[in-house]
């Protein structure tokens, strides 16, 4: 009897497996904000997710081979890729906003783009990141976490925080005990700062350390970042929905916020 109803639900499994594949489902392409609806065959978008996942550690794989395996350096290494190979989209340039690959595929992207894949290639990279427009964020930037605590890059103007030669925290940055530098051009001065933000009118670097003081009094510190589940941190959570094993949670997470929403 337990074998008749063991091979009852194994077929109803794999009935609802065939019947899943075989059905439509949709994708969504942002294309200068303006979005289109799509429908796919779900086994067509399964191989692709895997074809992407199978591209991600290819390139995080020939991006670090010669990086040191010190953390700080394999974070800069990895940003200091994206810096150099993700060119910014130009006027009347076209933005796409599909998959995070494209970015790569494109070597294009807008701010959003450069945190949103760099995100994504340092969670491959075995470390925690995100991007987000929680907390009234407006301009894009990513988190990752590494020794333990939580720290920021803006890859899109490649400049990032340090404190004693490692990466500040979050708190020594909210408490501006932090140094700017930049990916290629050292620490932030101000023979180098109009070259760095290239669209930005600062005069002098009081302007710029203001502009990121507003920005960063709205940041969440280490231990409130850790208090928020992995898949409500970023938009999407991209960065980890990307692997087969966080996809598959980051669709439970959704499944049960669902229910605990509707009760």
């Amino acid at each position: 009897m337990k074998k008749k109803i063991i091979l009852f639900f194994l077929i109803i499994i794999f009935s609802s497996l065939i019947f899943f594949l075989l059905s439509d489902g949709t994708r969504y392409i942002g294309v200068n904000k303006k979005v289109e609806k799509q429908n796919i065959p779900n086994y067509i978008k399964v191989i692709e997710f895997y074809e992407r996942h199978s591209n991600y550690k290819k390139l995080v794989k020939t991006i670090n081979k010669n990086s040191n395996p010190k953390y700080q350096d394999k974070v800069l290494n990895i940003s200091l890729w994206v810096y150099q190979n993700i060119k910014k989209v130009k006027y009347k340039e076209e933005v796409i906003d599909l998959h995070t690959w494209t970015i790569v595929e494109r070597k294009l992207g807008q701010s959003d783009q450069f945190s949103d894949i760099l995100s994504v290639l340092l969670v491959y990279s075995n470390y925690d990141s995100f991007f987000t427009r929680r907390f009234n964020i407006t301009h894009p930037i990513t988190f990752f976490k590494t020794d333990n605590y939580w720290s920021i890059i803006d890859p899109y103007y490649g400049v990032y925080f340090q404190t004693d030669n490692n990466f500040s925290s979050l708190d020594n940055i909210k408490n501006n005990n932090r140094n700017m530098y930049h990916l290629t051009l050292g620490k932030v001065n101000f023979q180098n700062f109009k070259t760095i933000f290239f669209d930005k009118e600062f005069d002098n670097l009081n302007e710029l350390n203001l502009y990121y003081n507003n920005l960063i009094n709205y940041f969440p510190g280490t231990k409130n970042i850790d208090e928020i589940s992995l898949y409500d941190r970023g938009i999407g959570s991209r960065s980890y929905a990307q692997k087969p094993f966080h996809r598959i949670l980051f669709q439970l997470h959704k499944i049960k916020d669902y229910f605990l929403k509707s009760k």
